[in-house]
């Protein structure tokens, strides 16, 4: 990997990321905050400040389906896409700690739930929008809406491994 960003860091290309806090923080929820994972804190400490990032994908699941995956639920969906997209309209603009003011092109997965694919039931649950065109939940993209003039999220409580969890 290091050769490969040391080529992306001499030709200044794009490191397309794919960012999912959820799979990492529903892992192991005891050492990754949950306010992290939503956003509520984020620093990068690259050292290849050549390097132009780019997110291909990130988002967070509005439902864990039938099998009812910790965290994944229309709250934290809704409250990790709108932090997203504070982050990314942001004037003047965030950037990372390595390179503060600089824009990062970022792609939220996904526009639709998908209620056809297989796998866990997360992996159809990642969408803005339901098959039929609703919304899950209300999001402004151009970021203008301020956070306390959206209607108030379902709250959902869990236990992981015995701990509870406000999520």
């Amino acid at each position: 990997m290091v050769p490969l960003l040391r080529f992306l860091n001499r030709t200044k290309s794009f490191f397309f990321i794919d960012v999912y806090p959820f799979f990492p923080w529903s892992s192991n929820p005891v050492d990754i905050s949950l306010d992290y994972a939503l956003l509520r804190n984020i620093s990068n400490n690259t050292r290849l400040p050549n390097i132009r990032l780019l997110i291909a994908e990130t988002g967070w699941p509005n439902s864990g389906g039938e099998q009812d995956q910790p965290g994944a639920n229309v709250h934290n969906a809704a409250t990790y896409n709108r932090n997203l997209v504070q982050k990314i309209v942001a004037k003047p603009t965030i950037g990372t700690p390595a390179r503060p003011g600089v824009v990062i092109p970022t792609f939220i997965f996904s526009l639709y739930d998908e209620n056809q694919k297989g796998g866990p039931g997360t992996e159809r649950h990642w969408g803005l929008l339901y098959p039929d065109g609703t919304p899950v939940y209300d999001i402004d993209l151009t970021g203008k809406r301020p956070a306390n003039d959206y209607e108030p999220l379902p709250e959902k409580k869990h236990f992981i491994k015995g701990i509870h969890y406000d999520d």
